[in-house]
């Protein structure tokens, strides 16, 4: 249990400052990412060795995927959709929610990002292309829960 309230606080006090810094300058602080990254590895592999190979390969998918997916949106639609330091967030929540945790982790921040988006509208909120919407509040969400889901045994979208 002790080593769970561990990860809780090497794992949330990064997100949460990602998030605010994120949802006020619209940059996620590479030093931040990195951090989350390598307490994510050694976390791992203090509690979990077994899992090392697991997280080593949620940083290089996390991080190839989410970059693939930033390229091909600007060179469809013309402008970015999703920043670098986004991408970097996803390889580093690779760390902690292990490959098979970047699914559930992806679908859930972009459920909630369109969630808000949506409410934001209904609201008066207006948004086109020109419109920046910090994702790293709802990304850094995402791999918090499903970490914890995780944690407690539950792996979404794993039989």
């Amino acid at each position: 249990m002790i080593e769970t309230q561990i990860g809780v606080v090497l794992l949330l006090a990064p997100v949460l400052a990602i998030a605010v810094i994120d949802a006020r300058y619209l940059v996620i602080p590479n030093a931040l990412s990195l951090f989350m990254l390598a307490s994510g590895i050694v976390f791992v592999t203090i509690t979990d060795a077994s899992s090392l190979k697991d997280a080593c390969i949620g940083v290089l998918v996390g991080g190839m995927t989410s970059y693939a997916i930033s390229e091909i949106f600007v060179r469809v639609r013309g402008y970015k959709g999703l920043g670098l330091g986004d991408v970097k967030l996803v390889a580093a929540g690779g760390a902690w929610v292990g490959w098979l945790g970047l699914a559930p982790t992806l679908f859930l921040a972009a459920t909630t990002a369109l969630v808000y988006v949506a409410i934001r509208r209904i609201t008066g909120g207006r948004f086109d292309q020109k419109t920046r919407i910090p994702f790293a509040p709802f990304l850094g969400g995402a791999i918090f829960v499903i970490w914890l889901l995780q944690k407690f045994g539950f792996s979404p979208w794993i039989a």
